[in-house]
């Protein structure tokens, strides 16, 4: 979790979003996946974004809350329908 945040600090590299995006979709573990979020966001990383939409469904509601967040907060408007489209469904798995 610390790990993800200082690798947010190195902008413009890309093993580094790499790194983050394996751990968002393959660790087993929900706080290393919602860290790998939060440091994604902060990179503002636009290849991230099919990522992050696709893990909408992760089985975390911590890591579906952080993705969101992440999402609205990059200001995108071509994002809102899609934002729209997930905050009125019930995403259960």
């Amino acid at each position: 979790m610390w790990a993800a945040s200082e690798l947010s600090k190195f902008t413009g590299n890309s093993r580094v979003v790499e790194a983050l995006t394996g751990c968002l979709r393959d660790d087993p573990f929900w706080s290393v996946r919602k860290s790998a979020v939060e440091a994604l966001g902060k990179l503002n990383v636009k290849s991230a974004v099919n990522l992050l939409k696709k893990s909408c469904k992760d089985k975390n509601s911590r890591v579906r809350t952080s993705i969101l967040r992440v999402l609205g907060d990059r200001g995108d408007s071509n994002l809102l329908s899609f934002l729209k489209t997930v905050s009125r469904k019930k995403i259960v798995i």
